[in-house]
């Protein structure tokens, strides 16, 4: 039946005169390729259709890995593009701008100083504040007969700036007299003077003795209050000192004002120190007094 098929097809396509083979020049053509088969009797015209149809399978397959070859590398390229993208987000991220930091003013040297530490207080409560520097002058670890001084800082934006006197004063809600505050300087210290065991203290300065003088007077009502837990005080072990009365006492050469205990020793007391008796020192041992008295002689201006 296919061979009756395929002559009654062969009998309706008329004959043609035989084209001369010119080798090298020759544009094959499906229609050639299937005369050419079939003068040299080599297959059906359904063998040829099979034959044509597994060849155009064939290059089909070419055309599909040639398609999935670009895309691999398309995604490669695309890959490796991200992870480049990722790595020089990350090292931007990564590399922060140096932190400054920045004072109100600049600060005129008090005394010299071994070692300084900042702490940050930005946010803080009164009592938390208290808390930290309390913290930071207990645990301080200066080498012997050393001053390390106990910075208190702000942040805003990326920039830090020690906090000054009257920022200090109005953060712990200090009961200190206007008075007093108005002839303070911004800059102040907290340190830690390390002569058996740590001495921890506060220096202001202020550019009026007289007035500075009689408010710290008034200020005596409520200064224990406002710092023995600042200065690591137990206030069980000093419960006596709330109501105790400050009274005269020479301290290594130098008049103060102080809480005494029961036997007499001070245990917290301030003074007026240098020529000029600008320099306030509120402290808790008299190691600290001398101390401070030395390296303030080599400071001019005091």
């Amino acid at each position: 039946m296919e061979n009756d098929q395929t002559s009654e097809a062969l009998r309706e396509v008329p004959k043609s005169e035989p084209v001369p083979h010119v080798p090298g020049n020759t544009v094959r053509t499906y229609a050639s390729d299937v005369a050419d088969a079939m003068r040299r009797g080599q297959g059906s015209m359904v063998k040829i259709a099979l034959a044509e149809q597994a060849r155009r399978e064939d290059g089909g397959e070419d055309v599909a890995d040639k398609a999935t070859s670009r895309k691999f590398i398309a995604l490669s390229i695309g890959l490796i593009a991200l992870g480049i993208i990722i790595a020089v987000v990350a090292i931007i991220a990564t590399k922060k701008k140096p932190v400054t930091v920045v004072t109100n003013v600049p600060p005129p040297m008090i005394i010299t100083l071994d070692d300084s530490r900042r702490i940050d207080i930005t946010g803080m409560t009164r009592t938390t504040i208290k808390s930290r520097i309390s913290d930071a002058l207990v645990n301080a670890a200066p080498r012997l007969n050393t001053i390390q001084s106990i910075v208190p800082v702000e942040q805003s934006g990326e920039t830090y700036t020690e906090v000054s006197t009257e920022r200090f004063l109005t953060l712990i809600e200090s009961a200190m007299p206007s008075a007093l505050r108005r002839t303070l300087s911004p800059h102040m210290v907290f340190g830690v003077h390390a002569f058996n065991g740590n001495g921890p203290f506060l220096l202001l300065t202020t550019d009026s003795y007289a007035t500075a003088f009689d408010a710290m007077l008034t200020y005596e009502r409520v200064m224990f209050d406002e710092f023995y837990d600042v200065f690591g005080l137990s206030a069980t072990d000093y419960r006596y000192l709330f109501t105790s009365q400050f009274q005269d006492k020479v301290i290594r050469n130098q008049d103060t004002r102080a809480l005494l205990s029961p036997e007499g020793k001070p245990v917290f007391f301030y003074t007026f120190l240098g020529e000029k008796k600008n320099v306030i020192l509120i402290a808790t041992k008299e190691s600290t007094v001398e101390e401070v008295v030395r390296r303030l002689r080599g400071v001019a201006g005091n």
